[in-house]
């Protein structure tokens, strides 16, 4: 027969007034990042771009849980790191030389979701239009502009994008949602759907390899392709590989520029330019790591002196994120690894499950809480 999980009166007492009365002294900092460290961040960017170039930046799709209800929706890290803002559908633009329209010169600009009344009813406010003008961006404007303009981005040299997920679903409701919008972009950069971007790597790395890098090339193409075999069916990859020469590899990267010709975006060097902008920490950042440090040290602690044998794991996994809401943690760093004797043998362990510990040990991993999706 199943067992019941058991909790005293004394100890739902103890926990109830440890919440209730415990002043949060030490973790009381402010929990939001201004909207000049974002606009200091999206400069910072400018600066790196290569010349004539524009970075494009994507909001992260809405993810459905089950019919009607969605899950809690987290936005992509670095389109928050450089924007601040946290609602869906959204573009972010940033120019490496100003652009002009009718008022003038502007540097960025942002696409957002208009206000909607009736999804505002179920789903709580939104900020739309006016409330993006308030965060300090050059252009703000809707995102049904985003689809509806004619966008002309051949006039650029390079225009910077991370490569498209599958995880982008399509709302019938909505003819300007993220899908729309990314399909329209795709369009307008000739990102065609038979693009392969594993084959297009592996062409721009030998186009640039010098005579002295090609044989640790050669060594990077062979191990990628024993997780992806297509790359070995193709002709120029084959070559590259079985030609010694430096003549031969020569013409073999003239004929990879040929294949690549016809491209004026890269979905590799953005990532790294945000890589290497992310690296080092501003004192916002920092303020705010030290309060998530805080938190999760401060979730060990009770749960340690909570704990006890009648326990379940899914028992723990509560009192541990309590404490981190308590705090003013937005979310946990990863789900909660809560595992019981057998369990904590498993690296991934989330279900949590084990109704009866005993006198099993636990392993509990330490959660540094994410109080910002930027960081």
């Amino acid at each position: 027969m199943k067992q019941e999980p058991k909790i005293t009166l004394s100890r739902l007492l103890m926990l109830v007034l440890f919440f209730c009365f415990v002043t949060p002294t030490s973790f009381g900092q402010k929990s939001e990042l201004s909207s000049d460290f974002h606009k200091n961040r999206r400069n910072q960017l400018r600066e790196k771009l290569p010349p004539n170039s524009v970075a494009v930046f994507f909001s992260s799709p809405v993810r459905n849980r089950a019919n009607d209800v969605d899950y809690e929706y987290h936005p992509d890290p670095n389109f928050y790191y450089l924007t601040g803002w946290n609602e869906p559908h959204a573009v972010l633009l940033v120019y490496s030389v100003p652009q002009k329209d009718e008022r003038g010169f502007f540097n960025e600009k942002l696409y957002v979701r208009e206000r909607n009344p009736q999804n505002e009813m179920w789903n709580g406010r939104q900020l739309g239009v006016e409330g993006a003008e308030k965060m300090d961006f050059d252009r703000v404007v809707s995102k049904v502009r985003f689809k509806n303009e004619q966008l002309t981005f051949d006039q650029f040299d390079q225009v910077l994008l991370f490569d498209f997920k599958n995880d982008v679903r399509d709302d019938p409701r909505d003819d300007s949602d993220l899908f729309d919008l990314q399909s329209h972009f795709r369009n307008a950069i000739g990102y065609t759907s038979d693009f392969n971007a594993a084959l297009y790597r592996v062409y721009q790395r030998i186009r640039t390899a010098t005579e002295e890098e090609t044989p640790y090339l050669k060594r990077v193409i062979r191990y990628l392709a024993s997780s992806d075999s297509t790359l070995l069916k193709d002709p120029l990859i084959n070559d590259f590989l079985n030609r010694d020469s430096e003549a031969q590899v020569t013409d073999l990267q003239t004929r990879s520029a040929f294949l690549v010709r016809d491209y004026n975006f890269d979905i590799d060097q953005l990532e790294q330019l945000m890589a290497g902008l992310r690296e080092r920490k501003t004192p916002e950042e920092i303020r705010l790591l030290k309060k998530a440090v805080r938190i999760s040290t401060q979730g060990q602690v009770e749960v340690m002196k909570a704990l006890h044998p009648e326990m379940t794991e899914r028992e723990v996994q509560g009192i541990h994120q309590l404490v981190f809401k308590k705090y003013g943690a937005a979310h946990e760093g990863y789900p909660s690894i809560v595992g019981a004797g057998d369990n904590a043998c498993v690296l991934h362990y989330i279900t949590n499950d084990k109704t009866n510990i005993q006198n099993q040990l636990i392993f509990l991993p330490f959660l540094i809480q994410r109080t910002l999706s930027a960081l």
